[in-house]
């Protein structure tokens, strides 16, 4: 199921800060406070725009008369920390898997927004995931070697670890894959202000967008 909607309603929100970050030495962090805020509006779009909808029940067909519309639904969110960009400035990435709540073996990419700090304002970049989808699909692209181009069908990214970079694996499918079997899987490395990823797969090695 696509995350477009997600994509379209996502880009960069604006808050402006009561109290501004200052440039010191010192690694400037993201209030718990903003950042549950911020999470609570994030959950409040998923369920509003129908992305996502209340969490899972043990019994999948409650859960299907209840929420008709839905396919995937909440789950725990993780937060990351680290301060990407060596700007001083912590980003927090906060992220949940793509749990179907219908009973089928449907998946997708975690869903992801990421908090930084730019100047006084607090931003978010909820079209992360999707970036990182692109990077990956254009780089099977470009690397592939056969006889004909590779059709892509779909890929998922799972985030794992935060430091100097957002870390995490994916699979990817090509048409003619079966659900169980993915063409392609890997790592990756994506650094989300100047918009570069390294990736390791395990057929084609290793592969960068720049």
């Amino acid at each position: 199921m696509s995350k477009f909607v997600s994509f379209i309603l996502g880009g960069y929100l604006i808050i402006f800060l009561g109290g501004a970050c200052k440039q010191r030495a010192e690694r400037c962090s993201i209030s718990k406070d903003s950042i549950n805020h911020e999470i609570d509006k994030w959950k409040s779009e998923l369920r509003i725009n129908g992305v996502v909808g209340p969490p899972c029940k043990e019994q999948y067909d409650e859960w299907i008369e209840e929420n008709p519309n839905y396919y995937y639904g909440m789950q725990p969110i993780r937060s990351l920390s680290s301060d990407l960009n060596e700007d001083g400035k912590e980003e927090v990435l906060c992220f949940f898997p793509a749990m179907n709540c219908v009973g089928g073996n449907g998946t997708d990419s975690d869903f992801a927004m990421l908090l930084f700090h730019k100047d006084s304002m607090l931003l978010s970049n909820k079209s992360i995931v999707l970036q990182i989808e692109e990077f990956i699909k254009g780089a099977v692209y470009s690397n592939f070697r056969g006889d004909k181009a590779v059709e892509i069908a779909d890929v998922n990214v799972f985030f794992d670890a935060m430091s100097q970079t957002i870390s995490g694996h994916y699979v990817l499918w090509i048409y003619e894959d079966a659900h169980c079997c993915p063409s392609f899987e890997g790592t990756f490395n994506y650094r989300p202000f100047e918009l570069s990823i390294e990736i390791m797969d395990k057929k084609m090695g290793l592969m960068k967008n720049d």
